[in-house]
């Protein structure tokens, strides 16, 4: 979903059609746009100027609105995080244990009818962990305690202890993979290179793609933020009435180009 500011054009003048009263402390004054001050004034106890709190509810909406990450629970066993904008499993513990080969296969299975299903990478894990993450909705089933998850990030060789003869023979290499410690309750997310045969868990990722409406347009967004910036400076003015005024005309500038096409440099 994709939040939309919309501004409402100001009339060019105000009408008075209320007779002045005749009580001084309820007295109203009505200027036109045209006079300096371009609002409308209150000798009681209150000052009236819609147009600067318009200004400024259109910078909260779009300047807020845009950038609210969060995890939203799918309903369906998946979790997006709207911030990297990637579907996680609720359950940490579905895949069970198993090598990196199996995990790496189990992944890419189809889950809630979607495909494109994955293994994440270190970075991914990374941008969902926190220290708390085993007692935090909406994930289920986080080991407390701490457990391996498999990433898809192969590493070097690494160093295994192999069956001899008699005894276990040391300095010998394997294949390995890195994996993550999840649920360690620690500022920072552990990780490690670990031979492929480890029995590990594992998680699965995919892009999420939102149905509806197709994304706003990037010259459409960088309007919206041009927007809400220029509505806060307005919100400030002493001159409301020109800043609003060439907010509203950027705005259809740049909306008006994203209708036809790019811009020709």
């Amino acid at each position: 979903r994709h939040k939309t500011c919309t501004a409402v054009e100001s009339r060019s003048s105000w009408v008075n059609s209320t007779p002045r009263s005749t009580g001084a402390a309820n007295q109203t004054t009505v200027r036109r746009t045209g006079d300096k001050s371009g609002s409308i004034s209150n000798k009681g106890k209150n000052k009236v100027k819609p147009l600067k709190k318009l200004a400024l509810g259109t910078a909260l909406a779009c300047l807020t609105g845009m950038a609210n990450a969060s995890l939203i629970d799918m309903g369906d066993g998946t979790i997006q995080d709207t911030s990297t904008n990637l579907l996680w499993l609720k359950d940490w513990s579905l895949s069970g244990t198993g090598n990196w080969l199996q995990q790496t296969d189990w992944a890419s299975r189809d889950f809630a009818s979607s495909t494109g299903w994955r293994m994440p990478t270190r970075a991914e894990y990374s941008g969902i962990y926190s220290p708390m993450i085993s007692t935090t909705p909406p994930w289920t089933n986080v080991p407390a305690a701490g457990a391996g998850y498999w990433t898809s990030d192969r590493s070097e060789r690494v160093s295994v202890t192999c069956p001899g003869p008699l005894i276990p023979v040391v300095g010998c290499t394997a294949e390995g993979a890195f994996a993550v410690g999840i649920g360690y309750g620690v500022p920072t997310l552990p990780e490690v290179a670990r031979p492929l045969s480890d029995a590990l868990y594992a998680q699965k990722v995919r892009s999420y793609v939102a149905p509806g409406p197709a994304p706003v347009p990037v010259p459409a967004t960088l309007g919206l933020v041009l927007l809400g910036l220029l509505a806060a400076t307005t919100a400030k003015s002493k001159r409301p009435g020109r800043g609003y005024s060439l907010a509203m005309r950027l705005i259809a500038s740049i909306t008006g180009a994203s209708r036809t096409g790019p811009v020709s440099s």
